[in-house]
């Protein structure tokens, strides 16, 4: 049995959808993470994405646009997590992420046909999903 066949569901960090961002950042490209969501995709396993809006650095409307634009094309069911930065490690100078940021990705995720969108990071215990007709729901943590 491949490794693959015995998981049900996978996460994936989408840091932005620029080149410039995940070079300056992450000293990576973007390419092989988008390769594997498509893999993921095809091979019929859930998943889930999820995007750490950092300030001035992936919070622009291109970068939110071009990440949504990429999960529903994949597949507009991708829940689509938004977690807020919070300042640590190498980036301890940086500002906290507005919460009214989340907000304003999880308008653009919707209008671009996104489905199930999550906020994280908010320090609420339950986190709100918004679905493409506004219906908020509530997700609960997993249990351990």
């Amino acid at each position: 049995m491949k490794a693959e066949a015995a998981v049900s569901n996978r996460g994936v960090d989408l840091k932005s959808f620029s080149d410039d961002f995940y070079r300056r950042v992450c000293s990576a490209k973007p390419q092989p993470v988008l390769d594997t969501i498509r893999r993921i995709k095809t091979r019929g396993i859930r998943m889930e994405i999820t995007t750490l809006l950092i300030p001035e650095q992936n919070d622009i409307y291109d970068e939110i646009s071009g990440i949504t634009d990429f999960i529903t094309s994949a597949d507009p069911e991708i829940s689509w997590h938004i977690s807020r930065f919070f300042p640590a490690f190498s980036m301890k100078d940086a500002e906290p992420g507005l919460i009214d940021l989340l907000y304003r990705a999880k308008e653009i995720g919707l209008q671009k046909g996104l489905k199930n969108i999550y906020l994280g990071n908010t320090q609420q215990r339950h986190f709100p999903i918004f679905t493409i007709e506004g219906e908020r729901r509530t997700c609960r943590p997993a249990r351990r």
